[in-house]
């Protein structure tokens, strides 16, 4: 974004230089800027009589009324520029407060994230401090009542003799569901 409003103010600004020295140059080496045809008519002042032969040769130049008129325009222009450049700066802002709004609900969600799985790996440790505590039958119901993937979390964290004890009052086929 402050890539394209760099180029966007360059252009710009590139352009205002431009208009500003041919403005400068009208005014003070008019007769540099002939042109094929009547832009802003012929450089004679209303209401003065000049012979047919001057209104001749300055007929192709740029009259000062054009040259205020570009000069208006010109003014004109760099308001516009200047109140896109003003909105492009606000855009710019709010896109970043945005941004940030973005990086501050990340951290949240991972901060819940890694709390939560933290109260997990502590409710999954004391399950398996309770299954290893009680006899293999009683603790292998509780397992066939559980999900594969919790069971075997679970069941890894039982000392691995008491684990073998309750694999074994199990099923085979349930044992080895858990423990793929």
């Amino acid at each position: 974004m402050k890539d394209t409003l760099k180029i966007v103010g360059l252009f710009f600004g590139s352009l205002i230089v431009v208009v500003q020295i041919a403005l400068l140059a009208v005014l003070f080496k008019p007769e540099v800027f002939r042109f094929v045809g009547d832009i802003g008519g012929p450089s004679v002042s209303p209401g003065v009589d000049r012979p047919d032969s001057v209104n001749q040769s300055n007929a192709g130049m740029i009259s000062v009324d054009s040259v205020r008129q570009l000069a208006g325009q010109l003014r004109r222009h760099q308001a516009a520029q200047n109140v896109m450049a003003d909105s492009i700066r606000e855009l710019a802002s709010a896109l970043e407060q945005e941004r940030q709004k973005i990086r501050d609900l990340r951290d949240v969600i991972g901060s819940t994230i890694t709390a939560e799985d933290s109260s997990r790996l502590v409710a999954r440790q004391a399950l398996a401090d309770f299954l290893g505590s009680m006899n293999a039958e009683e603790a292998a119901r509780i397992l066939r009542k559980m999900d594969d993937r919790e069971a075997r979390e679970v069941l890894l964290r039982v000392k691995k003799r008491q684990a073998g004890k309750i694999l074994s009052t199990l099923d085979p086929a349930e044992a080895v569901k858990i423990m793929r």
